[in-house]
Protein backbone atom coordinates (compact mmCIF):
# COMPACT_ATOMS: atom_id res chain seq x y z
CA UNK A 1 0.00 0.00 0.00
CA UNK A 2 2.82 2.42 0.89
CA UNK A 3 4.59 1.67 -2.39
CA UNK A 4 1.43 2.50 -4.35
CA UNK A 5 0.98 5.75 -2.44
CA UNK A 6 4.62 6.70 -3.10
CA UNK A 7 4.24 5.90 -6.81
CA UNK A 8 1.11 8.05 -7.01
CA UNK A 9 2.85 10.93 -5.25
CA UNK A 10 5.82 10.70 -7.60
CA UNK A 11 3.46 10.73 -10.58
CA UNK A 12 1.66 13.79 -9.17
CA UNK A 13 4.94 15.63 -8.66
CA UNK A 14 6.05 14.72 -12.19
CA UNK A 15 2.79 16.13 -13.60
CA UNK A 16 3.20 19.31 -11.56
CA UNK A 17 6.79 19.74 -12.77
CA UNK A 18 5.71 19.16 -16.36
CA UNK A 19 2.95 21.77 -16.04
CA UNK A 20 5.33 24.27 -14.42
CA UNK A 21 7.91 23.75 -17.14
CA UNK A 22 5.33 24.16 -19.91
CA UNK A 23 3.92 27.33 -18.38
CA UNK A 24 7.37 28.77 -17.73
CA UNK A 25 8.59 28.08 -21.26
CA UNK A 26 5.48 29.66 -22.74
CA UNK A 27 5.96 32.77 -20.62
CA UNK A 28 9.65 32.96 -21.50
CA UNK A 29 8.84 32.65 -25.21
CA UNK A 30 6.22 35.42 -25.09
CA UNK A 31 8.42 37.77 -23.07
CA UNK A 32 11.46 37.16 -25.29
CA UNK A 33 9.38 37.86 -28.41
CA UNK A 34 8.04 41.05 -26.83
CA UNK A 35 11.55 42.17 -25.89
CA UNK A 36 12.70 41.52 -29.45
CA UNK A 37 9.95 43.75 -30.80
CA UNK A 38 10.64 46.49 -28.25
CA UNK A 39 14.42 46.60 -28.46
CA UNK A 40 14.48 49.47 -30.99
CA UNK A 41 11.36 51.41 -29.97
CA UNK A 42 11.54 51.02 -26.17
CA UNK A 43 14.89 49.59 -25.06
CA UNK A 44 14.18 50.19 -21.37
CA UNK A 45 11.03 48.08 -21.52
CA UNK A 46 12.84 45.44 -23.56
CA UNK A 47 15.48 45.27 -20.82
CA UNK A 48 12.77 44.79 -18.17
CA UNK A 49 11.20 41.97 -20.17
CA UNK A 50 14.57 40.23 -20.52
CA UNK A 51 15.20 40.63 -16.79
CA UNK A 52 11.85 38.89 -16.26
CA UNK A 53 12.93 36.09 -18.60
CA UNK A 54 16.14 35.68 -16.59
CA UNK A 55 14.25 35.61 -13.28
CA UNK A 56 11.72 33.09 -14.58
CA UNK A 57 14.49 30.81 -15.76
CA UNK A 58 16.26 30.94 -12.42
CA UNK A 59 13.06 30.46 -10.43
CA UNK A 60 11.98 27.53 -12.58
CA UNK A 61 15.35 25.84 -12.22
CA UNK A 62 15.33 26.29 -8.45
CA UNK A 63 11.79 24.98 -8.08
CA UNK A 64 12.61 21.98 -10.26
CA UNK A 65 15.55 21.05 -8.06
CA UNK A 66 13.50 21.37 -4.87
CA UNK A 67 10.59 19.36 -6.32
CA UNK A 68 12.94 16.69 -7.60
CA UNK A 69 14.54 16.32 -4.17
CA UNK A 70 11.12 16.15 -2.54
CA UNK A 71 10.06 13.42 -4.96
CA UNK A 72 13.18 11.43 -4.13
CA UNK A 73 12.54 11.76 -0.39
CA UNK A 74 15.34 14.23 0.39
CA UNK A 75 14.52 15.50 3.87
CA UNK A 76 16.26 18.83 3.26
CA UNK A 77 14.39 19.56 0.01
CA UNK A 78 12.11 22.21 1.44
CA UNK A 79 14.90 23.95 3.33
CA UNK A 80 16.67 25.42 0.29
Amino acid sequence: MAVLAADRERARIARDMHDLLGHSLTTVTVKAALASRLVDSDPDRAKVEMQDVDALGKAGATKGVVDNRAASGDAEAGMQ
